[in-house]
Formats: C-alpha cells, sequence, structure tokens
C-alpha cells in the first residue's frame, strides 16, 4: 500500500503546483504578457514547470 499513498502525495502536490503556475500565468498575462513569452518561450508555465520536474 505504501507505493499507492506516495502516488497520491505526488499526485496533490502535482495539482498544487499546476495551481500555483496558473495563478502565476494569469498574473504575469494581466500585467507583463510580453514577460511571459520572453520567461517562457512558447510553452506555458505549467509545462514549462512539469517538463523540468517530471524528467
Amino acid at each position: 500500500m505504501l507505493p499507492i499513498r506516495a502516488e497520491a502525495v505526488v499526485a496533490v502536490r502535482n495539482e498544487r503546483l499546476d495551481a500555483l503556475t496558473t495563478r502565476f500565468a494569469a498574473a504575469t498575462r494581466a500585467f507583463a504578457a510580453p514577460l511571459l513569452g520572453k520567461l517562457f518561450g512558447d510553452t506555458t508555465p505549467g509545462q514549462f514547470v512539469r517538463k523540468g520536474l517530471r524528467v
């Protein structure tokens, strides 16, 4: 049962991270839209973060 619990913890953390990056992207779009493209290129902030963490 331990692997299932570990997967649940990872899933919850991933959801929190996704929510945080979504809020960050929305705030960046609202205040400095050109900055979003410079920071993350063609990807969304959530995809950018997940790519680095889930390799």
